[in-house]
């Protein structure tokens, strides 16, 4: 069996040819050598049934005709009765016994008795050294078995006909093989022959040499494939042309391109590098600005300070002109508080940043709306909030955020109306562009809307600038910081802003902010 397996594996690499031939001598070889082994199994089987049927026949026709002298215990009758199957040259012994086994006649028995002749053969049970098919049959009178007659039939003539047809066989099997392994070769070299030539060619070609055309001798399948291979070689060559240029072409865009590769790169170092003064700045003005606001704290409370000890001790000996410009002082100063106060706050939402943490934020805003209850009931004001979700955030800043916005809800509200303020939220998930291609990205969307007095949208990038302001400080109180704050809370957070409003339709804030936040860290 390893022997087999080695030579199938080495017949994978042979050519067509070889395996054609090889596979149709194998199949020849199993054919005859089915012929060489079934045709003489066969001729002798049949040739052994036509044997028993003829002995069963004489032995029948014998046991009928012997049982009167038997059952009399006639000898000479069984005797004249026996001597007829001597007439026959295959029978070498017949023996008739009585019931009790006592031999009464025989012919030829002293061979019979030498051959065993009461252990009879089957057809079955007879093997090829056996050279004497023994039989018996019972003989009855009136259908009671009285004897047993014995039957010896010689098998060489048969075992000589089987020998000479195996031999004749053995030579058509041998001419039939060698025969069809020369005609099986001849065929197998005429189909393959233009499949080998084309082989040749397909390796000449793996040189560089693609001029070169197969052969095509016939108008059948292999004709056909060739004529088909020399169509690929030609467009083959077509296309190497026409590589050709468009390398060169490649060539030269690659060389451009290398060159604006060089030029981005750069680029991008130079914006790196800016990015990160960038980002010191802007850490540096942070940082100032917390510090400036600090040191201007001290010399501000002096200020307001003596202008109270001045109001509550000198008043009585400063004028009507005097009092007013102490008054002016201590509002400017008390302005400028308030400025200071929320430049701090701005300053904050980077400086002192806190971890996220899961915040309800239906739990913020009712706290928000608890503290500015008083000014919701002077103003007549409603509020109505939804169920708002749960995301992560800073506490602190995300209160300060519903803060600004619901109070200035209610600052900016229309003379004659109370305000109504409508505060909605709901999940939404959003495809986000990654490195890695397309996440998932929940995001919570906070809604605001108010009938106040409104703006126009060609102010809505305005309203966010530190100290800008739509109205006068007569009109409407404030630094115009706070809406600064919750710009800078919402990038802080990763969200955004968007705004809808139309003079006196009142306004719509939109806020946007991720649900989970990215390993849990703050974003600056």
């Amino acid at each position: 069996m390893r022997h087999l397996k080695t030579i199938f594996s080495k017949s994978r690499n042979s050519t067509v040819r070889t395996k054609l031939t090889l596979s149709f001598t194998l199949l020849i070889a199993l054919v005859a050598l089915f012929v060489f082994i079934y045709v003489p199994t066969k001729i002798e089987q049949q040739a052994l049934e036509a044997i028993d049927k003829k002995v069963q026949t004489i032995a029948a026709m014998t046991a009928y005709s012997i049982s009167p002298a038997l059952f009399f215990n006639d000898v000479d009758g069984m005797e004249d009765v026996l001597s007829s199957a001597k007439q026959n040259e295959d029978i070498v012994y017949v023996v008739v016994s009585n019931d009790s086994g006592r031999i009464l006649a025989a012919f030829n028995k002293n061979y019979a008795e030498n051959q065993d002749f009461k252990n009879t053969h089957t057809l079955e049970k007879l093997s090829e050294q056996d050279m004497i098919y023994k039989t018996s049959n019972p003989i009855k009178k009136n259908n009671v078995k009285i004897g047993d007659l014995y039957f010896g039939i010689s098998l060489k003539q048969l075992r000589a006909k089987v020998e000479n047809s195996r031999e004749a066989i053995s030579v058509v099997s041998a001419l039939f093989f060698f025969t069809g392994v020369l005609i099986i070769f001849g065929i197998s070299t005429l189909f393959t022959r233009p499949l080998s030539q084309m082989v040749e060619t397909a390796k000449n070609i793996t040189k560089g040499d693609i001029t070169l055309r197969a052969e095509i001798h016939a108008r059948d399948e292999v004709g056909i494939l060739a004529e088909t291979f020399n169509k690929m070689l030609d467009h083959l060559e077509t296309a190497q042309s026409s590589l050709l240029g468009a390398n060169q072409n490649l060539e030269k865009h690659a060389k451009d391109l290398k060159q604006e590769i060089t030029v981005r790169k750069h680029a991008e170092l130079d914006l790196k590098n800016f990015a990160a003064k960038l980002k010191q700045s802007n850490r540096s003005l942070q940082d100032f600005a917390y510090v400036a606001s600090h040191d201007l704290q001290e010399p501000l409370r002096k200020v307001q300070a003596f202008g109270d000890r001045l109001k509550l001790k000198c008043s009585d000996s400063l004028s009507e002109q005097g009092l007013d410009y102490l008054e002016r002082m201590q509002n400017a100063a008390s302005r400028m508080q308030t400025l200071i106060n929320d430049l701090l706050t701005y300053s904050r939402v980077t400086t002192q940043a806190q971890p996220f943490v899961d915040v309800k934020l239906t739990e913020v805003t009712q706290d928000v709306l608890s503290d500015l209850e008083v000014r919701i009931e002077e103003l007549g004001g409603q509020i109505q909030l939804d169920d708002l979700p749960t995301i992560k955030a800073e506490p602190v800043q995300i209160r300060q955020l519903m803060q600004n916005f619901i109070g200035n809800a209610l600052k900016f509200h229309k003379p004659d109306e109370c305000p109504i303020v409508k505060i909605h939220g709901e999940l939404l998930n959003e495809n986000k562009n990654q490195t890695d291609g397309n996440s998932v990205n929940e995001v919570c969307q906070i809604t605001i809307v108010d009938n106040g007095i409104g703006f126009e949208e060609k102010y809505a990038d305005r309203i966010f600038g530190v100290f800008q302001r739509l109205h006068g400080r007569d009109e409407y109180q404030g630094t115009g910081v706070g809406l600064a704050v919750c710009q800078k809370i919402v990038e802080r957070h990763g969200g955004d802003i968007i705004t809808k409003s139309n003079p006196g339709e009142g306004t719509t804030f939109i806020i946007r902010l991720p649900v989970n936040q990215s390993n849990g860290e703050n974003l600056s």
